[in-house]
């Protein structure tokens, strides 16, 4: 009893988490990724969301604010080239 008197407090921790970062997402991504959930909960043929299509590139980096998007690309670059590997 002890451990899930512990617990509930923490889900409801993660459940006002969740939906304090879900309010940063906009509403139609939201509605495709739970509609893309349910399909391949439903049916297990369906293509799996939780699953990486290809590799990121800058693409992965839409979601940040505009201002961001060009430095966190060129460390990107930076970070995936042999020099800053020290290959260089």
């Amino acid at each position: 009893m002890k451990k899930i008197q512990d617990a509930v407090p923490m889900r409801n921790d993660q459940i006002l988490a969740f939906q304090s970062f879900q309010a940063t997402i906009p509403v139609e991504l939201v509605a495709q990724w739970s509609a893309a959930v349910e399909l391949w909960e439903k049916d297990s043929n369906a293509p799996n969301p939780f699953k990486a299509e290809k590799r990121c590139k800058e693409k992965c980096f839409q979601l940040l604010p505009h201002d961001d998007v060009a430095s966190t690309v060129s460390n990107f670059r930076a970070f995936g080239s042999d020099e800053a590997r020290g290959r260089g």
